[in-house]
């Protein structure tokens, strides 16, 4: 009887229906989602050790890049410096300052300040008074970034596995030398043995190669200040949402985008390029921009991208302090 009822529906009317449900699961999955997030991501104040110590490295990060672009701006990001103090006083009065990431952030502004002193720079008395406490606590050192030059770059391609993935950085100084197509469809080649769920390979990447729309691009994206400029391509990295299903793979396109971007990374050093990924973490307005640049599809998601160069003959890289595996590492429920 079930059958022969079900036989007389319409099936326009068993898609809208096939529809209704997918939206109400879709719409608890993601409100499952949001709900998660608003919960325990540092989006409502930095309540938690980790979500402090990452806004200290968030932090420090801006000022390392900062003094390892091609042409340093001087006296850059001051708020940003006494932002950071502030934030290295309340870790330490509330947590263990033996911390290897709340080290390195003193050591950043201690490079910070000797960077300036050497270049004649003057800095505002209540930052520097602020920065030598922090130095004075516990005799803190001064970090270095990474000074490289391009033979020495790229001297392990050769190399194994373990030493050439440990060669790479990401890059902000390019040269002015032209980068030839074929190196960056090579590089996208290399990706395609990336997995990707069901093999389904729902990756694309997509290059500009001129300089306008290279720069318009960069400019909605914002996190490329001091080096935007000398992108000689660059690479945007999407995912088409045609090629999942069902509420399960919601987040199926990030995953599959993420490994084809770091595989992409790996790709362009390899070709003896320089290399620094972007983020896309877009709100709906800049989501809404960055097609309007792009002409990226309504299907396709954003993951990231990629400015790309060849190397200049001698670089700074940031030195990007990496934890040990005491800070990411759980066996059977347990901290190592």
């Amino acid at each position: 009887m079930k059958t022969k009822i079900a036989s007389l529906i319409p099936s326009s009317l068993k898609q809208k229906r096939r529809n209704v449900l997918f939206y109400m699961k879709a719409l608890r999955a993601n409100t499952y989602d949001l709900n998660r997030y608003f919960k325990y991501s540092s989006t409502n104040g930095l309540n938690t050790e980790k979500g402090l110590i990452s806004k200290i490295i968030m932090e420090y990060h801006a000022l390392e890049k900062g003094m390892t672009m091609p042409d340093i701006r001087y006296g850059f990001g001051m708020n940003r410096v006494n932002g950071l103090i502030n934030l290295c006083n309340r870790y330490s009065n509330r947590y263990n300052s033996n911390h290897p990431q709340y080290i390195n952030a003193v050591g950043v502004l201690i490079e910070y300040l000797s960077v300036h002193n050497k270049n004649k720079i003057n800095i505002p008395e209540e930052i520097k008074t602020g920065i030598l406490n922090l130095k004075t606590e516990t005799n803190f050192q001064s970090t270095k970034q990474i000074n490289k030059n391009k033979e020495d770059y790229f001297k392990l391609n050769k190399s194994n596995f373990l030493e050439f993935a440990n060669s790479r950085h990401s890059l902000r100084n390019y040269s002015q030398e032209n980068v030839d197509l074929e190196l960056i469809k090579s590089a996208i080649d290399f990706t395609k043995n990336t997995p990707s769920v069901c093999n389904r390979q729902s990756v694309f990447c997509h290059v500009f190669t001129d300089k306008d729309q290279i720069a318009s691009i960069l400019k909605v994206q914002g996190g490329n200040r001091g080096f935007g400029h000398l992108t000689n391509k660059l690479i945007v990295v999407t995912s088409d949402l045609n090629t999942f299903f069902g509420e399960g793979e919601r987040n199926q396109a990030f995953i599959d985008g993420g490994m084809v971007a770091m595989n992409l990374l790996y790709s362009l050093h390899y070709n003896q390029l320089g290399a620094c990924i972007l983020n896309c973490s877009n709100s709906v307005v800049k989501d809404k921009n960055m097609r309007k640049v792009t002409g990226v599809k309504e299907s396709h998601v954003f993951i990231a991208m990629i400015s790309c160069g060849h190397v200049p003959d001698n670089f700074l890289i940031a030195a990007s302090k990496k934890d040990t595996l005491k800070y990411r590492l759980n066996i059977d429920g347990n901290e190592i």
